[in-house]
């Protein structure tokens, strides 16, 4: 499970796009379709298995891709400091 600081962190989604600013250091990010969907999923609460799920009925990628393009996509953010990861979640 995930949350962002809301003091710190911006998002718009643009078009299919999502647009993410971190304003403490005025770095901005970019997901594509498929990260913005993963970032949407991440914040409402859904596990991993859930994620790619919801990725598998909208997008056209095995299983395995969109399990690794998730786990990937969610990590860098993470890494970030952009998503939190919730203890005990």
């Amino acid at each position: 499970m995930y949350s962002i600081d809301k003091k710190r962190i911006f998002w718009k989604k643009v078009d299919e796009e999502l647009v993410i600013l971190d304003i403490e250091t005025g770095i901005y990010y970019t997901l594509n379709e498929v990260g913005a969907r993963i970032w949407e999923l991440a914040l409402d609460a859904r596990s991993i298995k859930e994620i790619v799920d919801d990725l598998l009925v909208h997008f056209d990628a095995s299983e395995d891709v969109m399990y690794k393009d998730a786990e990937k996509v969610l990590r860098d953010l993470v890494r970030e400091n952009i998503l939190l990861e919730k203890k005990g979640a």
